[in-house]
């Protein structure tokens, strides 16, 4: 089955698995694959349960830019420099605005 990515869902062009499962804290499990199970079963039911590419597209917007905000770090001090410029790019990519905006 081939990857969906957010462009299938007419959204900004970021992989769904780069934002959705990029690892954080996650919990490494034995034969179990986040990417596999989104694909196979995540998928297909809610397009089983008529949700329109449309409104998935924006579900999952909403969605990868809720756990982006989770993988931002700031430095400590008054003032706080962002520790991790690649996930402020990605999320000021997907909400389509300058990262420096997002600071």
């Amino acid at each position: 089955m081939a990857v969906a990515t957010s462009k299938e869902f007419g959204t900004a062009p970021l992989d769904i698995f780069k934002v959705m499962l990029c690892g954080g804290a996650a919990v490494k499990v034995d034969g179990a694959d986040d990417g596999e199970e989104w694909q196979c079963r995540c998928l297909p039911a809610l397009r089983g349960i008529g949700v329109e590419q449309e409104i998935l597209g924006g579900v999952l917007d909403v969605l990868s830019a809720t756990l982006l905000c989770g993988e931002i770090r700031w430095g400590e001090g008054e003032e706080a420099v962002c520790s991790t410029p690649g996930v402020l790019a990605d999320l000021a990519e997907l909400l389509g605005v300058e990262a420096r905006l997002l600071e």
